[in-house]
């Protein structure tokens, strides 16, 4: 459970709903009560970033439908960004984006494998920038570190 702005949002249960809809706008203050809320505040937070990323809304990165090749590929992303930074298990990640957990394996490959294209190893690596000085941020406001 955690306080958006003063009122409760969830049970600590990552959902579609939340991560599609929580938009954390800058001065937004957040109290975790426990580390599934933090994750699923994390999870909200990259889900964000890589639909800003990619000039997509969050929505489109958990539709059921494929989407354009840009939209999966910015979903491949945050599903890597998921599993690496905030150690999310695939079974975890294939729930919040109604996807088989294989579908979930495939993604991370597929993104490990495209990182040695430099343009695309360049966004990645800005992304994970991001995720740990949001993870900094957290930890310094008294929050569990969440990776690394």
């Amino acid at each position: 459970m955690y306080l958006f702005d003063g009122e409760v949002l969830t049970d600590g249960a990552i959902n579609k709903s939340s991560a599609a809809q929580t938009i954390i706008a800058p001065g937004t203050r957040l109290f975790a009560q426990s580390k599934e809320a933090d994750i699923s505040t994390m999870a909200t937070l990259i889900c964000q970033l890589v639909a800003v990323s990619f000039a997509l809304d969050a929505a489109d990165l958990l539709s059921s439908e494929r989407g354009t090749a840009k939209t999966a590929r910015a979903r491949h992303i945050a599903i890597y960004l998921l599993h690496t930074s905030l150690s999310m298990k695939q079974s975890e990640i294939a729930d919040l984006f109604s996807r088989d957990r294989t579908t979930i394996g495939y993604s991370c490959k597929k993104v490990e494998d495209m990182r040695e294209m430099p343009s695309f190893e360049k966004h990645v690596r800005g992304c994970e920038k991001i995720i740990d000085l949001l993870g900094e941020l957290f930890s310094n406001a008294g929050y569990r570190k969440f990776h690394g």
